[in-house]
């Protein structure tokens, strides 16, 4: 093989050693969620509204209701969830949710998860799912 000419500036590229990153808590909008943590990855991170991050739930976490504004996605990095219709997803798995989705995901083994935000996730804090899905 030829050798070839580095044409990298190392200046433009970001590595982040995810094992070392440092989680903040999970507030929005003055929302506390307890058990939840998030990591900026991407430049524009910008917690429930766009970007890419870690988001990290410990065991027992139960995430709030929210509307996604747009398609989120997500790839689960370690452990598990389940969603609030009773799916539950495991690492290596990948999931989209559609714009208009309303949903909450519990935890109860703990888990880390690669998010990518589209647009503003609703926090619907003061209302049930039942509540919600009934609008």
């Amino acid at each position: 093989m030829a050798e070839r000419k580095n044409m990298l500036d190392a200046s433009k590229r970001k590595i982040v050693a995810v094992g070392k990153v440092r989680y903040l808590p999970y507030e929005r909008d003055g929302v506390k969620v307890p058990g939840m943590s998030w990591a900026p990855l991407s430049v524009d991170a910008e917690l429930g509204r766009r970007g890419r991050l870690l988001l990290r739930m410990e065991p027992g976490c139960e995430g709030p209701v929210h509307r996604h504004g747009d398609y989120d996605e997500f790839f689960m990095i370690e452990g598990s969830l389940v969603d609030s219709d009773g799916t539950k997803v495991t690492a290596g798995d990948y999931v989209v949710f559609e714009p208009g989705t309303i949903h909450y995901t519990d935890s109860p083994e703990g888990c880390v998860i690669l998010v990518t935000y589209m647009a503003n996730n609703e926090l619907l804090v003061s209302e049930s799912l039942e509540e919600v899905s009934s609008t």
